[in-house]
């Protein structure tokens, strides 16, 4: 049985064959990003929920892997009060205190920045707070958003808990573009097809010339 691109994402990182509407257990995830607006209450239930933990088996208050989590303050920049400048310090605390690239206000845009310095590659399954994470997905790639919640635990664990592999709608796009016309008119014209939430929950797969 021929598996979708999304399907054969996940069985790479489960390690077996899976398809659409499976419940995988633990999903591995390759990148996390945050960005400032849930990034600190994020920072404060890993802090909460896993401190006690990691003191009881006298182990460090540390992410699953430094080197693939990422602080991106973007979206009120510079900040707007006190409180969300006090919550960009506390994201460059956290990561100095861990080893965790940290951006700084004005480098860019979290779904920018991270497939510009090739952060982004392909296979990979990428988790951002944000409801934008999923254009990474243009590279070959698994990429969703998650809230808080799923957020802090995937930093602490490495897994995204209760996953069910999604359908995937496939999209063929052929021909030549006439002039005056862009790809973006094309997404609006499928958007306009599909409605707001015509892929809600799903994988968009695109094909063509």
């Amino acid at each position: 049985m021929g598996q979708t691109m999304g399907e054969k994402i996940v069985s790479r990182q489960v390690g077996r064959k899976v398809y659409a509407g499976e419940k995988i257990a633990r999903l591995p995830i390759t990148k996390l990003f945050f960005n400032d607006v849930i990034g600190p209450p994020a920072i404060k239930g890993f802090l909460d929920n896993f401190s006690d933990l990691f003191d009881k088996y006298g182990k460090p208050s540390q992410v699953f892997d430094p080197k693939r989590v990422f602080f991106i303050p973007d979206h009120s920049v510079p900040a707007l009060s006190v409180a969300v400048a006090e919550g960009v310090d506390l994201m460059e605390e956290f990561a100095k205190a861990r080893g965790i690239r940290v951006y700084k206000e004005g480098d860019g845009i979290e779904h920018v920045v991270l497939i510009e310095e090739g952060q982004i590659v392909p296979w990979d399954i990428v988790l951002g707070t944000d409801s934008h994470t999923d254009t990474n997905g243009a590279l070959g790639a698994l990429a969703f958003g998650v809230g808080t919640t799923d957020g802090f635990y995937a930093m602490a664990t490495g897994h995204i808990y209760d996953f069910i592999v999604p359908e995937s709608i496939k999209f063929e796009i052929t021909g030549t573009l006439p002039k005056g016309v862009y790809a973006k008119d094309i997404i609006l014209h499928i958007i306009g097809k599909m409605g707001a939430g015509g892929c809600s929950k799903r994988i968009a797969e695109f094909i063509g010339d």
